[in-house]
């Protein structure tokens, strides 16, 4: 029987943790490789920015399957087709390919959202243990002057 929590595990998967986990599992070889393509110049442009990626060791890193991941990011490319900037495509022989450095703009405008959104809930943790204090104080307060 599958735990609750494993039932919804995919309800987790982000554009920030694909991003992360495609950026994560495939950077070394993309600088290699991207290095490699330009100074042989006989690749179309489209293999310095397109660069295949494994989609089932990143299914494996964020623990789901790599349909699902083709998936969102097939929906992520539905979004940016609209600006003529292609996220992901297949290619022939190369498979699953995605925009490598517009997958790292992605990835940075999705860390820098989740950066701020976290020193909000942090600001407003902060916040309300102040105000619980104030209150426990005003609290004591009163207790003290009664007694006096």
């Amino acid at each position: 029987m599958r735990k609750t929590k494993d039932k919804y595990r995919d309800r987790d998967i982000t554009k920030l943790k694909i991003f992360s986990a495609i950026y994560d599992t495939h950077i070394e070889e993309y600088q290699k490789n991207w290095q490699e393509i330009i100074k042989e110049k006989k690749h179309p442009d489209y293999q310095v920015i397109y660069y295949p990626i494994d989609l089932h060791k990143v299914a494996k890193i964020i623990k789901t399957t790599p349909d699902i991941i083709h998936q969102v990011l097939y929906y992520y490319d539905d979004i940016y087709t609209q600006d003529k900037k292609h996220l992901f495509t297949t290619i022939q022989n190369d498979g699953w390919c995605i925009n490598f450095p517009l997958m790292c703009v992605l990835l940075g405008e999705a860390q820098e959202k989740s950066d701020y959104e976290q020193s909000i809930r942090n600001s407003t943790k902060v916040a309300a243990i102040a105000s619980f204090l104030a209150v426990i104080i005003s609290v004591v307060a009163l207790i003290i002057s009664c007694f006096k």
